[in-house]
């Protein structure tokens, strides 16, 4: 949701496994894929959460709507105290550009009070296939999608 939203120029965001409800699986404990929103704004995107979460008996990790109200949240938003980052999870190859406007970011959180830690990726955790996905991933993913483009357009 995060990487298509961003490609797009709009916000996406990935929740907490059973938030949102989803239609029944052949493994209905399998929490890589999930369902959320993408929207314009922040503030419609917490609209948007608020409008999918809650309980579906089709679904097995669903949860009960809490009352609370991510549209609250978003106009009131807490900075985090603490956040980890990678500008690469130690995977991916990134321009300089890229890598400095990613510095920029971290040093407007850590003077907004978040205490940043560098973090890497521990594929241990992670189902075969993803790993597998995550081991082929092409050197330069923007060259990538330009030929997709391409092709696509052919």
């Amino acid at each position: 949701m995060r990487p298509p939203a961003a490609f797009c120029g709009v916000a996406g965001l990935r929740p907490t496994p059973g938030l949102v409800a989803r239609k029944p699986l052949s493994d209905p404990f399998d929490t890589v894929f999930v369902e959320g929103p993408m929207a314009r704004t922040i503030a419609d995107l917490a609209l948007m959460l608020d409008a999918m979460t809650g309980f579906h008996a089709a679904d097995l990790i669903s949860r009960e709507k809490k009352h609370m109200s991510f549209q609250n949240a978003a106009a009131r938003p807490n900075w985090a105290a603490r956040v980890a980052n990678s500008e690469d999870l130690d995977l991916l190859p990134v321009a300089g550009d890229i890598r400095s406007g990613f510095g920029r970011a971290i040093d407007r959180l850590r003077c907004a009070g978040c205490a940043m830690t560098e973090a890497t990726l521990d594929p241990s955790g992670v189902p075969g296939v993803i790993r597998a996905l995550l081991l082929r991933l092409p050197c330069d993913l923007g060259q990538a999608l330009a030929a997709i483009a391409r092709e696509l357009h052919a």
